[in-house]
């Protein structure tokens, strides 16, 4: 039916994956495998997986007590009443240093965003690298590796694709907001939909949920030294910048440009 409906209009296409589904497949019984084999190794081998919200609680907790840079503070629950934990490492010079924030999951299903937190988590932590070591002497890192507990959970338990929370959307049996779309920065003026069924649904109103409330509430308590902050999505190699509601340049568009051409060709890949 879709490729009958490309054709009609006069569309190529490329089919990239045949069969997503048995992707899918694939992808949750080795997740599966894996998970029990975690449950038999000691915490940290985590790292590299795409683990349940319980083993990355599990894992953090342990790593907290095992390394002098981090402290866990929990700052805030989700609509089904799970913990939300940021993670903030830095060396012990008592003096105060710009923040680098790093955010990821908003999206549930963007399983390699958590991963990727998780992996610096990791790095920040564990490393006596000389440039991790150059990294905490010149910031302090504040990282929220699982910005939407709840749908999370829900993508390895039920459904792989879901996007949004798991709140009850009043008068519909669709549920979740698209958490993304629920800040109050130009709410609902592009780019979202006001229909609770929409993958895009942005809210009732800007701030209506619990996790991105919660999530500003820390911003805003330490905005006086956060100086970068990231937000880590799936799916494509993309560097976005912010005021995605306007096509007019910001004012800052040559800094902008200047760091994300600079940036890949700093990555070790």
């Amino acid at each position: 039916m879709l490729i009958d409906a490309l054709k009609s209009r006069g569309l190529t296409y490329a089919v990239m994956v045949d069969d997503v589904q048995g992707h899918i497949h694939r992808e949750s019984s080795k997740t599966r495998r894996v998970r029990r084999e975690l449950r038999r190794k000691p915490a940290g081998s985590i790292v590299g997986t795409y683990a349940s919200s319980a083993d990355i609680v599990s894992w953090l907790n342990e790593l907290a007590k095992t390394s002098s840079r981090v402290t866990l503070h929990s700052y805030g629950k989700s609509v089904e009443g799970r913990d939300m934990t940021l993670v903030k490492i830095c060396n012990s010079t008592g003096t105060t240093k710009p923040i680098v924030f790093i955010e990821a999951g908003t999206h549930a299903r963007e399983w390699i965003g958590h991963a990727t937190a998780l992996w610096i988590i990791d790095q920040l932590a564990t490393s006596a690298d000389a440039d991790v070591a150059r990294l905490l002497d010149a910031a302090d890192w504040y990282i929220v590796p699982v910005a939407n507990p709840d749908g999370y959970e829900y993508t390895h338990s039920t459904d792989r694709f879901w996007r949004k929370n798991r709140s009850k959307n009043n008068g519909s049996a669709c549920r979740g907001v698209d958490l993304h779309r629920n800040w109050d920065s130009q709410w609902m003026k592009v780019g979202a939909s006001g229909r609770p069924c929409d993958e895009i649904y942005a809210g009732p109103s800007a701030f209506s949920e619990p996790e991105t409330k919660a999530l500003r509430d820390v911003i805003v308590a330490a905005k006086a030294n956060v100086k970068a902050y990231f937000a880590l999505h799936s799916y494509s190699q993309a560097w976005l910048t912010s005021w995605g509601y306007t096509g007019q340049a910001p004012p800052d568009l040559d800094p902008l440009v200047t760091v994300i051409l600079t940036v890949p060709s700093l990555c070790r890949i």
